[in-house]
């Protein structure tokens, strides 16, 4: 899936500091999906919004999305749309 690559970059040390990220429209597919609940639980608590709107996600996607929310390291997140 081509969004992987781009999911997998935000964990690089200059995405540390990321408010807001918005995946919507884009399909994850499932390595995607496994992607973007590793980056979620690698940017820590800076992390205010995530939009994920029509983005295929499946049911494995939201437990992994899930997970990634109730790991504790996004204290900062108010908003998942």
């Amino acid at each position: 899936a081509a969004v992987v690559p781009a999911v997998t970059a935000i964990t690089a040390s200059r995405f540390k500091a990321l408010r807001e990220l918005d995946v919507s429209g884009n399909a994850l597919e499932a390595e995607g999906e496994v992607s973007l609940a590793h980056a979620l639980q690698s940017l820590g608590g800076s992390l205010e919004t995530l939009r994920a709107q029509s983005c295929g996600l499946s049911s494995r996607g939201a437990v992994l999305l899930a997970g990634a929310i109730g790991s504790g390291r996004l204290e900062r997140l108010e908003r998942l749309d």
